[in-house]
């Protein structure tokens, strides 16, 4: 087992590694970004409220907090990373130890203790949560990410009590690593109970069975393992959209209404990898997912938190138990997508199969990176799945693995989340980049999964561009974390809007990014880094002085008015900046005066109607009986630009909105 461990500890450190290089983190941050995109991916955590600390405070390295509101949880992560190549072990002991120095260092602290943090810092913001907001919460877990191994036969987590809050305490470590690695940790999901149920079918790929659970029931499953019970897609849905459904819980909240929760409800749809069932009863139950029905699970939970009399609150339970767990993730996903069509689910929430994800892969896979005119062997990695650039090189010799690396280095692998990241930074979205990995991810697929398919190709410019604002992106974290203006905390947040206010000021100029030149160096230019910084400084400032009434920066920084009040910076860009081009809006001959309505004039011209009514009149024209004939595919580019989801059209885009402007217009519109 040691050796196998080892060889867990090497892949860990790659990952590490990987993020150091591509994100200029340190090797704790780089752990813990580790575990926290595989603690959020099977469930175990949500990144919708997280605030990253990354500070040290009496000896202990703290990473980030989390709040869950819903459950009336606070989330603390801290790191105990370890350079020795040595597979270090961790005993019980030990965690005691250091979960009661976390403890005495966080709760209650003084006013004098606190107000020797900067405001600006984020542990500011914990310890006030922890210390004057200490009643708004029921329980504290405390998350311990380490590269040791907990040694122990009791189990690696803690339950502590402490003045009447209950705190958990979890030692996330190279054996809890491999568990992630094989999703073990979601199977942990196991319910003992006796529910009568009824055996609907059963074959060679799965069994069904029909049964009811109460009101209470549902909200007990829910307050142990929250939205781990949830399959990843029904995640992404609910936190997109408010969690409780009015309907839902006012028919709870009747005395007339109750008895007939079981009849309105249409019930949940679950899978389970194994139950145990004998005469007619259902009495344990692996690995449950929900994978409809999620804001009904949410609602009835809200409604048991706030106090609602659950008697009498009974909901259909359709639970399919696979049996071909090789391929149970799929069948999952189908189920989920299948079970979902009755409901108003779009192409975004299935994201991961898309057109979009696909042709990304593809185009990662042919296009060579050029530096300046010289075509070089490399490429750039596009990880379609968590972990896929070192699986990828899992059954490679040594001499393979060296020629992988050579076509494809470190620096450049990239996955979904840095390309929203990237995509809504440019696209003014900071506050939706500030939501969280999953959330920010979420929020891209809504606005690009209906743009391209097989009609409407993502084509190699358009592939460049996304790389080109990644890099900009990482450059720029490296920057803000070294900058003698940071005050070390809420850098995401300080890339984000920096970006988003650099592209809005240099649109408000009549100019934009060179994303070209970027692309063809694959670098960004010191004068505009050097630009960037001097809007990181601005922004920086900005953010970690709220207006009164938002103590909680991470917070407000997720909110719109925050993006708001950055835009009121006065800053104008300067000139001879290399890497920043005007854009021509000199009117094109015979154009009657507008400009031209291909290449980049045209995206301008889209980008400034969308702010007006445009984007409804012109699909509501073409919907009319008086409308000229259009293509499909160009009616569904119109009908994504009145939704709001082309912030900044790709020239193909443009140029079909442009004329079928122009064709409405002279059809009387």
């Amino acid at each position: 087992m040691a050796d196998s461990y080892e060889a867990l500890k090497i892949d860990l450190q790659e990952e590490i590694d990987l993020r150091n290089e591509a994100h200029g983190e340190s090797s704790n941050m780089s752990m813990f970004g580790v575990y926290l995109d595989m603690l959020s991916n099977s469930g175990q955590i949500s990144d919708d409220d997280l605030t990253i600390i990354d500070s040290r405070n009496l000896g202990i390295h703290y990473a980030a907090f989390a709040r869950d509101l819903e459950r009336s949880e606070i989330h603390l992560f801290f790191t105990d990373y370890n350079s020795s190549s040595d597979v270090e072990k961790i005993y019980k002991n030990d965690l005691v130890e250091v979960s009661e120095s976390v403890l005495s260092s966080c709760l209650n602290r003084s006013q004098d203790d606190r107000d020797s943090f900067d405001a600006g810092d984020p542990i500011r913001e914990l310890l006030d949560d922890l210390s004057d907001r200490l009643s708004n919460w029921s329980r504290l877990v405390v998350w311990m990410t380490s590269n040791k191994l907990f040694s122990s036969r009791d189990g690696a987590t803690l339950n502590i009590s402490k003045g009447g809050l209950d705190v958990v305490v979890n030692c996330v470590d190279l054996s809890y690593y491999k568990s992630l690695l094989t999703d073990r940790k979601v199977s942990e999901i196991a319910i003992s109970t006796e529910i009568p149920a009824l055996k609907v079918l059963q074959n060679d790929s799965y069994s069904s069975y029909l049964f009811s659970l109460s009101g209470y029931e549902l909200s007990s499953y829910y307050d142990q393992y929250g939205k781990r019970l949830l399959e990843s897609n029904v995640r992404t849905f609910l936190s997109l959209r408010v969690n409780t459904n009015r309907g839902i819980y006012n028919t709870i909240h009747s005395e007339e209404e109750r008895p007939f929760f079981f009849a309105y409800n249409n019930g949940l749809t679950a899978t389970a990898s194994k139950v145990e069932f004998s005469n007619s009863t259902i009495t344990s139950i692996s690995d449950l997912q929900i994978v409809n029905g999620g804001q009904t699970m949410s609602t009835i939970y809200k409604a048991w938190k706030d106090g609602k009399n659950l008697d009498g609150v009974y909901v259909q339970i359709k639970m399919t138990v696979l049996h071909d767990l090789e391929n149970k993730d799929v069948f999952v996903s189908r189920i989920s997508r299948f079970a979902n069509t009755q409901n108003k689910v779009s192409n975004s929430d299935f994201f991961s199969n898309s057109y979009y994800h696909r042709r990304m892969k593809e185009l990662s896979a042919q296009i060579r990176v050029s530096v300046d005119g010289q075509i070089t062997p490399e490429k750039w990695f596009y990880e379609r799945v968590r972990g896929e650039y070192q699986n990828e090189q899992t059954f490679l010799t040594q001499a393979q693995k060296n020629k992988f690396k050579k076509q494809y280095p470190q620096a450049k692998s990239v996955d979904k989340i840095a390309i929203a990241k990237a995509y809504l930074s440019v696209n003014e979205l900071p506050h939706l980049v500030s939501k969280g990995a999953q959330l920010c991810f979420a929020e891209f697929a809504k606005r690009v999964a209906d743009l391209y398919d097989e009609k409407r190709i993502l084509d190699e410019n358009d592939f460049k561009q996304i790389i080109s604002q990644v890099i900009l992106f990482r450059c720029f974290e490296k920057i803000v974390s070294s900058a003698s203006w940071y005050t070390g905390g809420y850098r995401a947040q300080t890339v984000a809007y920096s970006i988003s206010l650099l592209s809005h000021i240099l649109k408000m100029n009549n100019m934009t990014i060179n994303w070209n030149s970027i692309w063809n160096g694959q670098v960004v230019s010191e004068s505009l880094l050097k630009e960037l910084s001097r809007f990181g400084r601005a922004v920086h400032e900005k953010l970690i002085n709220p207006p009164a009434g938002n103590p909680n920066i991470g917070t407000y920084s997720k909110k719109e008015p925050c993006w708001i009040r950055i835009q009121t910076i006065p800053l104008i860009p300067e000139k001879g900046i290399v890497g920043i081009k005007y854009i021509d809006t000199s009117p094109s001959p015979g154009g009657g005066g507008r400009g031209p309505d291909t290449g980049i004039a045209a995206q301008m011209r889209v980008v400034e109607l969308a702010s007006t009514g445009m984007p409804k009149k012109l699909l509501n024209f073409y919907n009319s009986q008086y409308a000229p004939g259009i293509r499909d595919r160009d009616k569904g580019v119109l009908s994504s630009w009145s939704l709001g989801r082309i912030a900044y059209p790709s020239e193909a885009q443009a140029k079909i909105i442009i004329q079928a402007i122009k064709k409405a217009e002279e059809a009387g519109m």
